[in-house]
């Protein structure tokens, strides 16, 4: 993997979630730090299971039903925007 730079945006948690989902919050936050030109940018720390929050307002890679989220539309729909910034995007995972 080839970096534009070596900036890299470190997780901030948002409790901006709600059952853990992918808010409208989120959307805007990402594409303000995708602007930043880092080289690289933590999504956000996300919770694996509802047990491990630190607050209910975490962001999860579960869903309502306590299945494991594969894709939330909401973050499918922010994809090609990020992808134009030419920003590396990860995800931090967490249990507490």
């Amino acid at each position: 993997m080839t970096l534009a730079n070596r900036i890299v945006m470190s997780p901030m948690c948002q409790y901006s979630a709600s059952q853990g989902g992918v808010a409208d919050w989120h959307m805007i936050h990402l594409g303000q730090l995708a602007l930043s030109r880092a080289g690289m940018l933590d999504i956000e720390a996300s919770v694996v299971e509802p047990a491990g929050r630190i607050t209910p307002a975490d962001l999860g890679l579960w869903d309502m039903c306590g299945t494991a989220r594969r894709c939330d539309p909401r973050c499918i729909r922010c994809v090609p925007a990020l992808n134009s910034t030419r920003v590396c995007v990860y995800d931090a995972e967490f249990h507490s």
